[in-house]
């Protein structure tokens, strides 16, 4: 029974700390030096990580968005030089630099900066916003640039007083020759630098790229934003955080040279964390996700964690073994002599199976509605492991379209198509399809996209004068 999500956060913060130990311990560090005061091997890491608790319980929840955690926790070995009080001062930032990869671009850095000379730029001058509090989630779009040092001086030297730092995008003039003739850039006779750039110009590529270097030498989040519009025709924007402190108003802005005469519906940036391509609405949903307490951020990620726990768990028709549960309860009386549960009470009273997996993701949309973790694996046991009855999708569909779909419609939408698919009756897909042609009625684009699946439903179904007239609305009203 949980009467205290704080227990269960613990519980979820040992089993990574278990997880991550144990790779720590491995780690290779006979290279690093223990002269610049870094750790001389993976074990003195791994104490370090948990004697800093504050830290650690950080980290470790965003290490679960990366594939490799050995290079996380080479880059805190890194940055460990920087000293104790101000690797603790700013855990957040921290983690982000721990589980970020550099953005690609086309062009390779003159100069690039470490992971260790970039968090130190940082956390030694006055930024746009408190980097000691802002949210790993956010920081990411700090972490992942290789800016040399000297750019950003220059940078922070231009426009750290400027009002809106992401307007820096119309400041650097349009190179129509290599639009209109196709002739090399001005920018490719010279090294690529923000100075330069500013200098001889460049296309949308080069602003969305000098804007949001800009906006991150100030300490405002950015990312470079691709998308094509009504014309067919490739462009790329700027996507920034911004925070207003007299509404307390926060959010990412995605509109910085984005044109709406040619319809750009829909961007397309790049996670920092996994190197995967995104929407820009999903970025959206995850900053304001990453805008809520952090007790309310922790109880999603860990209702979501117990939920997968559980799920493997499901189904087995018996109750737990609570062998090693006892067995820790007994060491714990004997080491400490006074215990809060007597070792012999701790039977298993509860089968775990779908309805306590279901109640997990509930429990954890009720703490946060944006945590992408719960929706993708609603997604897993749904479309892969064919565990979540269709019967019961009803709900997760109502918090979709009801509370995600104004707001972030391509997110919910996307999900909403994925999910379908995987019923198993032609009318309940269709009738799921329906209601979303209502709810997203205000955008023809995902009309189209609802369309042609629809399509794709009835000429699978061998319905194909029904599919046909899908197409052909679709073709002739989006």
């Amino acid at each position: 029974k949980i009467k205290n999500f704080d227990v269960m956060t613990d519980l979820i913060y040992v089993l990574r700390a278990c997880r991550y130990g144990q790779i720590a311990m491995e780690l290779d560090l006979t290279k690093t030096s223990a002269k610049d005061g870094t750790f001389k091997d993976g074990k003195e890491l791994f104490q370090w990580l948990v004697a800093n608790r504050g830290l650690s319980r950080v980290l470790f929840r965003g290490m679960e968005d990366v594939s490799d955690p050995r290079k996380s926790l080479m880059a805190v070995v890194e940055l460990k030089p920087v000293g104790n009080k101000t690797l603790l001062a700013y855990s957040e930032l921290v983690t982000a630099f721990a589980t970020s990869r550099s953005a690609r671009c086309y062009h390779k850095q003159p100069a690039p900066a470490s992971i260790r000379e970039s968090f130190m730029y940082y956390t030694t001058r006055k930024m746009r916003y408190d980097l000691k509090t802002m949210p790993y989630e956010l920081s990411r779009y700090l972490a992942d640039t290789e800016l040399s040092i000297k750019e950003r001086n220059w940078a922070y030297g231009k426009y750290s007083r400027h009002p809106s730092p992401v307007q820096s995008y119309k400041a650097l003039k349009y190179d129509s020759d290599h639009l209109r003739d196709g002739t090399p850039k001005k920018i490719s006779k010279l090294e690529f630098t923000l100075p330069n750039l500013l200098k001889v110009g460049g296309v949308c590529i080069e602003q969305a790229y000098y804007s949001s270097e800009i906006c991150k030498a100030v300490g405002i989040p950015a990312k470079i934003v691709t998308g094509r519009g009504a014309s067919g025709i490739s462009h790329a924007w700027t996507m920034c955080f911004v925070k207003t402190p007299r509404s307390h108003g926060a959010g990412w802005d995605s509109s910085t040279g984005r044109y709406g005469s040619q319809k750009y519906f829909v961007g397309n940036v790049q996670n920092p964390a996994t190197g995967r391509g995104m929407f820009d609405i999903e970025l959206m949903l995850e900053g304001a996700a990453a805008l809520l307490k952090p007790t309310r951020r922790e109880d999603a990620d860990t209702a979501t964690s117990l939920a997968i726990l559980a799920a493997d768990l499901a189904n087995a028709g018996k109750l737990g073994d609570t062998t090693d549960l006892k067995a820790m309860a007994a060491l714990y009386k004997k080491r400490f002599a006074k215990s809060p549960v007597d070792p012999e009470t701790l039977n298993a009273t509860v089968k775990i199976d779908m309805v306590m997996v279901e109640d997990f993701l509930s429990m954890a949309l009720a703490c946060n509605i944006a945590h992408r973790p719960v929706w993708d694996f609603i997604l897993e046991l749904r479309v892969n492991r064919d565990m979540l009855e269709v019967s019961h999708l009803r709900k997760f569909f109502d918090v979709l379209t009801s509370k995600t779909a104004k707001a972030y419609p391509d997110y919910s939408c996307d999900m909403v198509l994925r999910i379908v698919p995987s019923m198993s009756k032609h009318a309940a897909r269709m009738n799921v399809y329906k209601n979303a042609l209502r709810v997203y009625a205000a955008r023809r684009d995902l009309q189209g996209r609802i369309l042609l699946d629809c399509g794709d439903d009835c000429a699978g179904n061998d319905k194909p004068a029904l599919a046909l007239k899908f197409y052909e609305s679709a073709a002739m009203k989006n």
